[in-house]
């Protein structure tokens, strides 16, 4: 039976060490490994998004063209490609969605049957903590399989 490892990749140091343990832990059990990267729509300056909203353009399509006008999307994935093909992992994807992120990684591990999520701690301060949370911190206290929080 093959495992699916699901890694949330923002691009930050400890989303990359996220990735580089579920590789660690994927190649020694010859799981796939599915790396996420979301988008949230919030980072579109507010300018475009009144734009879009007085032309009917769907948000999607706003996202959609922003990530690319930027390019973050193919730098995150083109980087994580390289380093699994480089550790040698057989069997990986890398997909990029919208929205917020938590939702959205918790989502595609249940639609993914995810047996195990990687995700990178911010490193968030305690109180900046307590106050509005962390995507890690949504995930473990969310999600219907294992975590793991890489610091």
């Amino acid at each position: 039976m093959m495992r699916h490892f699901l890694v949330a990749l923002d691009g930050s140091d400890y989303a990359w060490r996220a990735l580089d343990e579920a590789i660690a832990y994927g190649k020694a059990i010859n799981a796939e490994i599915l790396v996420l990267h979301v988008v949230p729509l919030e980072d579109i300056p507010e300018e475009i998004q009144e734009f879009a909203r007085i032309e009917n353009v769907a948000p999607g399509d706003v996202g959609f063209a922003w990530r690319k006008k930027i390019m973050l999307e193919d730098k995150i994935k083109n980087e994580a490609a390289k380093r699994l093909k480089n550790a040698g992992v057989k069997s990986f994807k890398t997909l990029v969605h919208e929205g917020d992120p938590a939702e959205r990684i918790l989502a595609a591990a249940g639609e993914l049957n995810i047996d195990m999520i990687f995700v990178g701690d911010r490193g968030l301060g305690p109180l900046h903590r307590l106050v509005i949370g962390s995507v890690a911190d949504k995930i473990v206290n969310l999600s219907k399989c294992t975590c793991v929080i890489v610091r």
